[in-house]
């Protein structure tokens, strides 16, 4: 009954089926479900000032394209009912809730321990959260002046990166809503160039949340440390008030470190009400949990994740992510080189930067750093920098 009145509701009306489909809901209907909701996405898709479907419409099409079912078909169809939008949430909560309890099951039954992973944190989050309207307050401005324009991004609103030949390259820097992704082979100093631009951050006053999902929370935190004091680790232990303090000036406090285990959007989303950075770097994006049906597709949800988090909290946004086996050895990365990517992740991004290095460049403790998509300026240089690993120093 509840999957009939999902579906009667997004017949009766367009708000009810976009609710839905925002909730991926299609995924927990059943067999039978699924074929009459392609039908009504189809409708919706063609006609896109309907309101409501032409339930004759669907009816001719469900008899057609499939006569072996069409009564049990036409019986999902076929009523009329009174709902409101807070109503048809609880129906909606309903289906998916019991469908991912059913596929959560399966998975256990078949030793499927990953996908049951993933499948319980998905229905722990909905009993937890529950279902809700997302409901914004848009800001549609009009006339804005050149100076605020000017303003909202430059001076204490442009945020540098530490390395003065790639802030000249992005017109000084980066602002608040922009999203970039940081990639590289393992070992090559993708947490050292995180580490740096985080720290560069945080000596320019930003407040900065730092997610970590690979290395022990202590171990990174040591890492930030070095980088803000400017000594090495057994410089830091044999004067710890030094350090301390050093780092603290360097805007240590205004450090959050998260550690997750592998963390989701959805936890990252309440880490960044709860602290309210400026900044949000996330190491490693390609590990966070998603309900996607591969690791293809879970690095492009959570890519595109992480650029709506970055807009929604007007945050700057990086995401740290492995390059794939076509990196190894390679100076000059290219958008391709980014690990179980499609052509979808650069367009959810507005900078990529791929660290480069072969036996030569690692002897040398040198990378080269690759503006692989620059949508701020067009600007696709290389640039040589070095590296400190000691210090997570990039000069």
């Amino acid at each position: 009954m509840q999957e009939r009145n999902l579906i009667v509701a997004a017949i009766q009306s367009k708000e009810a089926y976009l609710i839905a489909s925002d909730y991926d809901i299609e995924d927990s209907l059943t067999v039978q479900g699924r074929i009459v909701w392609k039908e009504i996405t189809e409708f919706y898709s063609k006609d896109k000032e309907a309101y409501h479907c032409d339930r004759e419409v669907l009816s001719a099409r469900l008899t057609r394209k499939h006569p072996k079912h069409v009564e049990v078909l036409q019986d999902l169809i076929s009523d009329e009912i009174d709902f409101s939008i807070p109503n048809f949430l609880d129906e909606l909560y309903a289906v998916k809730s019991e469908s991912l309890a059913d596929r959560l099951l399966m998975a256990l039954t078949s030793g499927n321990t990953e996908e049951a992973g993933i499948l319980s944190k998905e229905y722990y989050d909905l009993y937890e959260n529950g279902l809700s309207l997302v409901t914004e307050d848009v800001d549609i401005i009009n006339n804005k002046s050149i100076q605020d324009i000017f303003a909202s991004t430059e001076g204490d609103n442009q945020f540098k990166l530490g390395l003065p030949a790639l802030d000249s390259r992005l017109d000084g820097g980066l602002n608040k809503g922009h999203h970039v992704l940081l990639f590289a082979v393992p070992e090559i100093g993708k947490s050292a160039f995180a580490i740096h631009f985080a720290s560069s951050f945080l000596e320019q006053g930003k407040k900065v949340l730092y997610i970590g999902n690979e290395d022990p929370e202590d171990q990174m935190l040591m890492r930030f440390i070095t980088r803000l004091s400017g000594m090495v680790k057994y410089e830091v232990k044999e004067n710890l008030d030094l350090a301390w303090h050093m780092a603290d000036e360097a805007g240590y406090g205004n450090l959050f470190f998260a550690a997750l285990h592998p963390g989701s959007l959805k936890e990252i989303r309440a880490l960044l009400k709860h602290v309210q950075p400026d900044v949000l770097i996330v190491d490693q994006t390609s590990e966070l949990i998603s309900s996607a049906d591969s690791r293809t597709n879970r690095l492009h949800a959570n890519i595109s994740g992480m650029r709506n988090l970055s807009k929604e909290f007007n945050v700057l946004g990086m995401s740290v992510v492995q390059a794939s086996d076509s990196a190894t050895n390679k100076l000059k990365l290219e958008r391709n080189d980014v690990h179980f990517s499609n052509i979808d992740i650069a367009a959810q991004v507005d900078l990529m930067l791929g660290i480069g290095c072969n036996s030569e460049y690692e002897q040398s403790n040198q990378r080269l750093l690759t503006l692989c998509k620059n949508k701020i300026t067009g600007n696709h240089d290389s640039i040589i920098c070095s590296i400190d690993p000691q210090r997570s120093v990039i000069s």
